[in-house]
């Protein structure tokens, strides 16, 4: 009885173990992105927005970035279009690959927005005019939104636009301080 036990029971019941186990992985790898080869170094990605998504039209990916190399546990460091590290290790849940090759720009073709200065135009066909970081005044330009890199910058000028706005219009007269005293 034993033996019929150790020779086909057991045998069985281990296959059976194995083959769920087997199932269970990869439905884990394929649920949780895990990849088997990871993404190679200098592969284009983009990575979810989850960090400033706060609106339905919001981007729903931010990028591309540069792979740069792989951490211990899985995440992946990545550079931006002016080699500058991405502040955080990005896991694989967050990132969309867009090409394997290495198609960033030369760095002497990306240029930093030091700040947008006004803008004209009508919605959504707004071009700003840009202040470049480390060129002189000369160098400003009009650039339409789809050429910056990230849409922080324009988010940052239309706050400062509405807060001078909502300033300017409450239609009241500014409060004047009156330093005299009244003689009585």
């Amino acid at each position: 009885m034993l033996d019929l036990i150790d020779r086909i029971i057991v045998p069985a019941i281990r296959d059976q173990i194995m083959k769920t186990q087997d199932k269970d992985s990869k439905y884990f790898r394929k649920r949780h992105r895990i990849l088997e080869n990871p993404y190679p170094v200098g592969s284009t990605v983009m990575i979810k927005n989850i960090e400033n998504k706060n609106r339905k039209t919001d981007p729903n990916y931010e990028g591309p970035f540069c792979v740069h190399g792989h951490s211990r546990n899985g995440s992946y460091i990545l550079t931006d279009r002016t080699n500058s590290f991405l502040a955080r290790d990005v896991p694989t849940q967050q990132i969309k690959l867009i090409s394997t090759s290495d198609t960033r720009d030369n760095p002497s073709n990306a240029y930093v927005v030091e700040a947008i200065i006004n803008h004209k135009g009508s919605a959504p066909n707004y071009k700003y005019l840009v202040k470049w970081k480390g060129y002189s005044e000369d160098w400003n330009s009009w650039k339409p939104p789809s050429l910056f890199d990230s849409p922080d910058v324009v988010k940052q000028y239309w706050a400062r636009v509405n807060a001078n706005n909502s300033k300017a219009s409450k239609g009241k007269a500014p409060k004047a301080l009156s330093t005299r005293e009244i003689a009585t």
